[in-house]
């Protein structure tokens, strides 16, 4: 085995994308004292398959922010996003950041992409496609103990956009997971808990997430 970070920080909850051309990233949870809280790291792995024993902080939080849970996604023209819980937002628990990588450089200021407000935000997950169209999506409650709902976010060129849904408050949705083709089909799919069943639903976009069926 081959170490990516030998580190007091304590890293976890580790995120894995590779390119086509084959350099790959890992994108991690890493502890820091001083400030208290926690960022997002990232290490590449060019292709000697060594890991660069330098460090990127891809999602560097102000004091007392503690991020979690990462997700990446790098598409064959070496446009990502990483995002990512935060809390420390006006004191709610959960928010979901993300933070982009344009021409092979990571931005280390993440963007607040969910748009409610009070929010509790968990497990995002983002896929992207060759254009460089991102959707990200993550399980969202509106308060402690409320059914959660699938959220999206879709960036283009120029951003984030506003925040939709594709659960009502019908049932609890669980943890969402979303791919995306390079040509622009995304499919994202989520556990639903009833009171005396659960479900699996999905919905797609043939158009680059503008529109969901």
């Amino acid at each position: 085995a081959v170490p990516v970070i030998i580190s007091g920080g304590d890293p976890f909850y580790q995120a894995l994308a590779v390119t086509p051309a084959g350099r790959a990233y890992v994108a991690y949870r890493h502890l820091h004292t001083a400030p208290p809280g926690t960022n997002i790291w990232l290490t590449v792995m060019e292709s000697t398959g060594q890991w660069d024993a330098s460090v990127l902080a891809a999602n560097t939080f102000a004091s007392g922010v503690s991020a979690g849970h990462p997700s990446i996604v790098i598409n064959a023209n070496g446009t990502g996003f990483i995002v990512t819980e935060g809390d420390g937002d006006a004191g709610l628990q959960n928010k979901i950041y993300a933070t982009a990588i344009t021409g092979g450089t990571w931005s280390p200021t993440p963007d607040s992409i969910e748009t409610e407000s009070p929010s509790i935000a968990f497990g995002p997950r983002v896929a992207v496609t060759d254009a460089g169209i991102g959707v990200a999506i993550w399980g969202r409650r509106t308060s402690a103990g409320a059914p959660a709902v699938v959220v999206y976010n879709r960036f283009n060129l120029g951003g984030w956009g506003s925040t939709g849904y594709f659960s009502a408050n019908i049932a609890d949705a669980g943890q969402p997971e979303i791919v995306a083709s390079p040509g622009g089909l995304f499919v994202v799919a989520w556990p639903a808990y009833f009171s005396n069943r659960s479900g699996l639903y999905s919905v797609w976009s043939t158009n680059s997430g503008l529109g969901w069926t």
